[in-house]
């Protein structure tokens, strides 16, 4: 019996994304002490740029092959081709804006880092084509192999580099080496050799899934970076730096908990029509797995940020506990959002997803335009109102295209929202902290409290989710 069970697509994706979080963070605990915030906050200005290429390009070009109805060689030896000279042409001007770059934040450092980072597009876009092919093909054990072995060597090396007293060279060296290992990975795990040709018909083909794609990732990226851009512009590299903090902490429950989900859910929701009962239940159980789990850490996590703040790092980090509590907070509106992406996504909305991208970031600038002058807390304070008022909008937008009700999307979200407040609130009592009690060990009995009020929870009101979720890691093999 055991035999015939192996893991599933969501098993393997959820390994991976637990796991490059998990050791982020031992990387980070690592790595804070040595550098400090600024030299985050150093690095991060540089990455808005540098980064663009890496998320906007690569990311974008993955997308793209994934939607296209076929990917034989000769159209990877094309998507090799188109992507590779389009960072090329990104890293000449990378290399041209650097000196400006340095000049407009007053720190020459940045110049040289910009430098030094250029070939990271380049690795990611040579990357694109695998991994299109091993997520077309569910290949995500290869998938999680990759991630895994590129972060602990790059993390490895950046840990070196910390040591012999480098600074924010050490972030540079790490994601250098991580996505050098991960791009020869991926090519080592596909049936196919690293090719260069040309097509125009197949790269016309490409084109226009690619451009709707890498426009709307161009808003997602600014969504994200433009930010830190005026952050630390008007607040400074410290203050830049504590932000980026909950924002990392925020990607990590993302990525470990939302982002396992809806990757596997987005190529699920490929095949039924958009309208079809099919395509409406693999959604709502999407939405309903990822509420489930999402909800409770998110919380958990921002209740419990103090007291892991302090145990966690250094006096300088902790000036930062509300806004980094302020920041997962955020994370709770996100979710139905996250999951309309993957629904846009699997039903080939592109122009809606585009859209969607749109607003968020026009109004995430906004948001942090008007709350910077009051500095950081009510940063992100704005930014834990403002996925709350484009909700209603957004599932309209669904309704339209797909007929499905907005209270569809929106009612499976309802008892794992209230559990988890319900946890929330058990887990913040001040009984529950007596001053006696070695602080570790209560942050140990404060983290066991939320998951037995929250599983008790869950096991009396949404007892069939729970153990649908729990036995969909497996399957068993034909």
């Amino acid at each position: 019996m055991f035999r015939s069970l192996s893991l599933s697509p969501l098993a393997w994706v959820t390994t991976e994304k637990v796991t490059q979080q998990v050791l982020w963070l031992g990387l980070f605990a690592i790595l804070a002490p040595l550098l400090g915030p600024s030299a985050y906050g150093e690095f991060s200005v540089v990455m808005v740029f540098v980064g663009f290429c890496d998320y906007v390009l690569g990311q974008g070009s993955t997308e793209a092959l994934l939607i296209v109805d076929d990917l034989d060689p000769p159209e990877m030896a094309t998507a090799n081709t188109a992507t590779c000279g389009l960072a090329v042409v990104i890293g000449i001007a990378l290399a041209i804006m650097a000196p400006f770059l340095a000049w407009s934040f007053h720190d020459p450092s940045l110049q040289y880092l910009t430098w030094a980072l250029i070939p990271l597009p380049i690795l990611t876009l040579l990357g694109s084509v695998p991994s299109a092919l091993m997520r077309r093909e569910e290949r995500y054990k290869e998938f999680a192999i990759r991630s895994i072995v590129g972060l602990t060597l790059g993390g490895l090396l950046g840990i070196g580099v910390a040591l012999a007293g480098f600074g924010v060279w050490a972030l540079a060296v790490q994601v250098l080496a991580q996505r050098l290992a991960e791009t020869v990975i991926s090519w080592m795990a596909i049936p196919h050799p690293l090719r260069f040709g040309w097509s125009s018909r197949l790269f016309k083909a490409q084109r226009e899934p690619f451009l709707n794609i890498c426009s709307a990732r161009v808003m997602m990226f600014s969504n994200t970076q433009l930010p830190r851009l005026i952050l630390g512009y008007l607040l400074g590299s410290t203050e830049l730096g504590l932000y980026v903090l909950g924002t990392r902490l925020l990607d990590v429950v993302q990525n470990s908990v939302i982002f396992t989900r809806t990757t596997v859910g987005r190529i699920d929701l490929r095949t039924p029509h958009p309208k079809s009962e099919e395509f409406k239940r693999l959604f709502v159980d999407m939405v309903a797995d990822v509420a489930l789990v999402a909800f409770p850490v998110l919380l958990g996590a921002a209740v419990l940020m103090p007291e892991l703040m302090q145990l966690w790092l250094s006096p300088s980090w902790q000036e930062g506990t509300l806004a980094v509590q302020l920041v997962m907070l955020s994370g709770v509106p996100m979710v139905p959002l996250f999951c309309l992406d993957a629904g846009y996504l699997g039903a080939k909305m592109v122009p809606e997803f585009r859209t969607m991208a749109i607003v968020q970031t026009l109004t995430t600038l906004l948001a942090v335009t008007a709350a910077a002058p009051f500095g950081l807390n009510a940063v992100c304070l704005a930014l834990a109102i403002r996925p709350w008022l484009l909700i209603p909008y957004f599932l309209r937008v669904f309704q339209r295209y797909c007929g499905m009700p907005a209270m569809t999307g929106v009612m499976p979200m309802l008892q794992p929202l209230l559990g988890a407040l319900l946890m929330m609130a058990i887990v913040a009592l001040p009984i529950l902290r007596p001053e006696w009690l070695n602080e570790k060990l209560d942050f140990v009995l404060l983290v066991a409290t939320g998951v037995v009020v929250y599983t008790a929870y869950s096991y009396q009101f949404s007892r069939d989710r729970l153990l649908g979720f729990l036995t969909g890691m497996f399957h068993h093999k034909a």
